[in-house]
């Protein structure tokens, strides 16, 4: 009689989550979502979230923040208020609610929304 040798699934390919996390596409529990086609409402509402959560501190992410808001009607998208509650929304299924993830999850999430919030500028 032959045995396999079975691999926990959860051993075998988790992967750190790293920066480059945020060009992967996103399955449930896997990380960062992919933000792409993260708009600017959304993106301004995300970085403000951060900022007040401290998850992101200092001049950048205010001079991002600040840009973005000059959008016109950025504050009645409802994509903005969606950010400002923590959620990413990419337009590929559910939002991305940052207050279901640890806090690590969290930072690097935000840290990623920063850097793509500012190429939409």
């Amino acid at each position: 009689m032959q045995y396999r040798k079975f691999i926990p699934l959860a051993l075998c390919c988790a992967a750190p989550i790293t920066a480059s996390a945020q060009s992967l596409p996103s399955l449930p529990g896997m990380g960062v979502p992919n933000l792409s086609s993260l708009g600017v409402p959304n993106a301004a509402g995300v970085i403000e979230y951060c900022l007040k959560n401290k998850f992101l501190s200092g001049g950048s992410a205010s001079s991002v923040l600040g840009s973005l808001m000059k959008t016109p009607n950025v504050k009645s998208n409802p994509n903005y208020t969606q950010g400002t509650r923590g959620n990413i929304v990419t337009g590929s299924g559910s939002p991305f609610a940052l207050s279901s993830v640890p806090k690590q999850l969290q930072t690097q999430a935000c840290d990623a929304v920063l850097k793509q919030g500012s190429k939409l500028i």
